[in-house]
Order: structure tokens, then C-alpha cells, then sequence
């Protein structure tokens, strides 16, 4: 109970005392779900390195003879990847998500719900790490298995599945069909757990697309309504990251609204994560400094906008190393961008916003809008060239193209909100298209 409802501190308390005595007295699977239990907690409160001790400890627990070959550890390596994905280690991470969905397709068998929900969270971690080609084939498994009538599949399962599928398809652009989606998942939520901080999180993300589709008032209601509920369940025990979803949308509330002293006394009101191990590198994090470059712009405050922009691209880049994160690098590229072209850097804008294209592209759904806010501004971005003397001829073909492409995708979704509408308007008017 203390879990979804009352409050996150007496939830760690109990979930690390349950972990500490089941690890003296404890066999089996009592320990290992001990473990997995504290280890959940210590998700929630974004304490991601805690979580990840947790989740090895749960690995390092012999079953019982009655409990060999029943998947004990199933879960155990699907939930330290998760623990490990939030620390920006994709390598690790995908090692033991893959090792999760072997076990529980050979224990379980291949359409299990358990075996399903590895198999989705597998296909979201590597779409995340740009593997768009395998993680498109499992998703689509997934969905295949839930067109069946399974008695396992209840309503509560086949919501939490559209939570997750919901994931991806705003990862890539798609919030327009994330959205009902979401609103299944809401429902579900809503009469099962309600007040719970899984549902707070739920009227997040359904603010964030009303948001997107200009739909201000229902996002400024379901966010009031989200905020308050989670700030009485964390009660100043989470770190940062784990409300920067309400960050994120209040800060973009005032923003749409011109108040830029609002925005950033939301954007600024925590300190940004500075480790891996408290969410540096988690998505929701990089979201977060997007917007906060936005409202530094925004308040005459470009060159420290620009400063953070590429220090956590930096920081980001060294963290990765070989791998990729095609969303959370292209949206630290386009803040860069934004922050380059208001101090009048046009040539580096440019560099950014293509790079930030080209790995868009192959991640993104064709009819992405975070494709087409690049688009856009890298219309824009030329002109600024153009302006500046530094854009060759085909830059005006180019940016004719480049607005084109964004129509396209904007046909292909309902009405977008004002301020986004305006932008390719505004990009058509400076080139007299």
C-alpha cells in the first residue's frame, strides 16, 4: 500500500528493512523478491545506483531445489536494465534485458504476459539505443500476440501494455497515437489505483500531448491534479529526475503563455541531476535541460543556454561511447542549436540541427513531429545564413524542401497548438515562400 499510495519514505523504509532481514534469515525467491521489491522503490525515487545493488544482490540468490529452472531471476535481469538504462550504460543494460527475454521464453514460453512485458521492455530499450529495425520486429510480435482473445491478457495486463507501447510512439514522434494509448492505461489506473503516483504519472504524459495539440486548459488541469499527488506520495525523498515530467509541462505552460519568469522559476526550481547514478542521462532528464536552454534564450541568457547545452552533450557523448540514443542526442543538439543561433552562430546551428537530423531519421517514424520541429528550425537556421552572408545558393531550395517535408508530417496530425504552428510560418514568411 505504501508502495502505490500513502508516501515513498515510509515505502524505501519498510521495502530496505524486508530486503536486510530477508538477506540474514531468508532462502530463494523470498530474498530475491525482497531484493526486486527495494529495488522498485529505489526506481521511484530515482536513486538508480541503490536500485542496481539491489537487483545484483537478487541475481547472486541460489534458488531453492524446488525453485530450479522456474525463472527466478527473470525479473531480477529485466529490472536492472531498467536501473542500468537510467544511468545511460546501454551495453549492460541490453545484455540483461536479452538474457531476461531468453529465460523467459525457454521457462515460460513465448506469449506469456511475463515473457510479453520483457519482450516490450527489450524492444523500448533498444529503440531507445537505435536499433530501430529489431525493436520495431518485436513490438510487432507483441501487438501480433495481443490481437488474441488469452484468458491471461485481462484488461489490467493489456493496459499496462499500452503504457508501454505509448513509450515508443512518443519517443518517436507519434503522440497522437500514444495518446489513447494512454488514455486505456488512464482508465485502468484511475479505477484501480487511484490517487496512486503510477497515476500521476499517467496525467503527466496525457498533459504533455493536450499540450502539444494546443489543448492548454486540460493540460494546465490534469498537470495541477498530477503535481499534487505526487508531491504528497514523494514528500521530498525522490531525487530530481523523478518529477521532471511536471517540470517539463509546467515549464511549457508558462512559456506558451510569454511568462518567461514563471517558466524558469519551474525549470530552475530543483538542480539538475549531475551523476549518472541520480539521472544524469535518463530521457526525462535531457528533456529537462531542453527546455531550460529554451527558457534561458528566452530571458536574454544565451551564452550559459549554450554552455549547458553542449556540456551535457559532451557529458552524454563520453558516457556512450560507441552507442547511441538517437532521441535524447538529437533534442541536445537542437537545444545547442537554438542557443548558437541566438548568439548569432549560424554555420554552428547548421552543423547541429544536421546532425541531430541524421539521427532522427532512421529512429523516428516518417510522420514525426520532433522530425519536423528539426525541419523547421533548420529552415529558420538558413535564413539566419542567408541573412548573415554565410548560406550558399541552394540554401533557399533547401529550406523550400525542408518546410515542405513538415507540412507533410503536420497533415498527418490533428491541429497543432499556436506556438507550434506559428514556427513554420513564420520560417515560410523570412523566405517568401
Amino acid at each position: 500500500r505504501h508502495f502505490r499510495y500513502e508516501a515513498l519514505e515510509p515505502a524505501l523504509r519498510h521495502a530496505e528493512q524486508a530486503a536486510a532481514l530477508m538477506r540474514r534469515i531468508g532462502h530463494g525467491v523470498e530474498v530475491a523478491n525482497a531484493c526486486r521489491i527495494a529495488g522498485r522503490m529505489r526506481l521511484v525515487a530515482g536513486h538508480f545506483e541503490l536500485a542496481e545493488q539491489h537487483y545484483r544482490h537478487a541475481l547472486a540468490v541460489p534458488p531453492t531445489a524446488a525453485e530450479s529452472g522456474t525463472g527466478l531471476q527473470v525479473n531480477s535481469h529485466a529490472e536492472l536494465a531498467e536501473a542500468l538504462l537510467k544511468q545511460g550504460r546501454q551495453a549492460e543494460a541490453e545484455q540483461h534485458a536479452r538474457t531476461a527475454l531468453e529465460v523467459s521464453s525457454r521457462i515460460h514460453g513465448p506469449e506469456h504476459r511475463w515473457t510479453m512485458v520483457i519482450k516490450l521492455r527489450l524492444a523500448n530499450q533498444l529503440l531507445a539505443g537505435g536499433s530501430s529495425s529489431e525493436a520495431m520486429a518485436l513490438r510487432a510480435e507483441v501487438e501480433q500476440a495481443l490481437a488474441d482473445e488469452r484468458g491471461e491478457y485481462d484488461s489490467q495486463f493489456r493496459a499496462d501494455m499500452a503504457s508501454m507501447l505509448s513509450f515508443a510512439l512518443v519517443d518517436r514522434g507519434r503522440p497522437d497515437l500514444a495518446e489513447p494509448l494512454q488514455r486505456l492505461d488512464h482508465e485502468d489506473l484511475r479505477q484501480n489505483f487511484a490517487n496512486s503516483y503510477v497515476l500521476a504519472a499517467c496525467e503527466a504524459a496525457l498533459a504533455e500531448v493536450a499540450l502539444t495539440y494546443g489543448r492548454y486548459a486540460q493540460a494546465q488541469s490534469l498537470l495541477e491534479g498530477a503535481r499534487i499527488v505526487w508531491q504528497r506520495y514523494a514528500g521530498g525523498q525522490a531525487e530530481p529526475v523523478s518529477s521532471a515530467n511536471y517540470t517539463i509541462v509546467g515549464t511549457r505552460l508558462a512559456m506558451v503563455r510569454g511568462d518567461f519568469d514563471k517558466a524558469w522559476a519551474c525549470v530552475a526550481a530543483d538542480t539538475l541531476p549531475t551523476t549518472a547514478a541520480r539521472g544524469r542521462f535518463h530521457r526525462d532528464t535531457v528533456r529537462w535541460v531542453l527546455e531550460k536552454v529554451r527558457v534561458q534564450i528566452a530571458r536574454g541568457f544565451a551564452a550559459e543556454a549554450a554552455a549547458l547545452a553542449d556540456g551535457e552533450w559532451q557529458a552524454l557523448r563520453r558516457q556512450l561511447g560507441p552507442r547511441q540514443l538517437p532521441d535524447s542526442e538529437a533534442k541536445l543538439l537542437l537545444a545547442r542549436a537554438q542557443a548558437r543561433r541566438a548568439l548569432g552562430d549560424a554555420i554552428g546551428a547548421l552543423a547541429d540541427l544536421r546532425a541531430a537530423l541524421a539521427l532522427r531519421r532512421p529512429h523516428d517514424d516518417s510522420a514525426s513531429l520532433w522530425l519536423a520541429e528539426l525541419l523547421v528550425t533548420l529552415a529558420e537556421a538558413l535564413a539566419d545564413g542567408a541573412a548573415d552572408g554565410v548560406a550558399d545558393l541552394s540554401a533557399r531550395a533547401e529550406a523550400a524542401a525542408c518546410l515542405a517535408e513538415a507540412a507533410e508530417i503536420h497533415a498527418q496530425h490533428p491541429p497543432l497548438a499556436a506556438h507550434l504552428a506559428a514556427a513554420p510560418v513564420r520560417a515560410r514568411q523570412r523566405w517568401g515562400l
